[in-house]
């Protein structure tokens, strides 16, 4: 089962780097596997294996010193409608689900500060299916593993990945989107 998307993190505190990853085909699921002190490691939770995770974050959303989780489900409801769970640390490599909200078709999410309050917002790129447009939902976190009301901004290009980082030093988080159709970044400076 090849590894799609991993974080090596530690996730339960015990100064030994851990694996957060999605893997499997075609019901591609969450895993978090510990690292045991012989260099190898063992699977403490997974999430649900029904619904595929496109992609996922981490992060301590709730500010409590544990590393959470941010992913993206599809759902039962129809094609291009998925859900943003929050899954909240035990900081023992295990997850319970906390917030969430339906969205519609985001490929990608990421995670930084993007309004210089030091709480972890979620950036998440999607695009409508029936047209050629795409969007970036700006969700702002609540520091509790909440998040408010999107905000959306339209974009013009498809993109294959995204990152945040504070690219101009202002404490805001920027976005950088790669474009593999046509070899372009597009950077997106965060403005107030």
């Amino acid at each position: 089962m090849p590894c799609l998307t991993c974080f090596a993190l530690y996730l339960n505190n015990d100064h030994k780097l851990d694996i957060a990853a999605k893997a499997g085909s075609p019901d591609t699921k969450l895993s978090v596997l510990l690292r045991n002190g012989n260099d190898t490691f063992h699977l403490t939770w997974s999430g649900d294996p029904v619904l595929a995770i496109p992609s996922f974050v981490v992060g301590d959303f709730n500010k409590d010193g544990k590393l959470d989780l941010a992913a993206l489900y599809n759902t039962l409801i129809g094609f291009g409608i998925r859900r943003i769970q929050i899954l909240l640390g035990n900081g023992d490599g295990t997850f319970r689900r906390g917030w969430n909200q339906l969205i519609g078709l985001p490929g990608f999410i990421a995670t930084g500060d993007f309004n210089n309050d030091h709480r972890l917002d979620l950036a998440i790129f999607g695009c409508c299916i029936s047209s050629t447009s795409h969007s970036l939902y700006i969700l702002l976190g609540n520091g509790d593993g909440t998040f408010q009301n999107k905000q959306t901004f339209s974009l013009t290009a498809t993109a294959s990945s995204m990152v945040i980082r504070d690219l101009n030093h202002d404490g805001r988080g920027d976005v950088v989107l790669t474009h593999s159709q046509d070899n372009t970044i597009s950077v997106l400076l965060n403005v107030p």
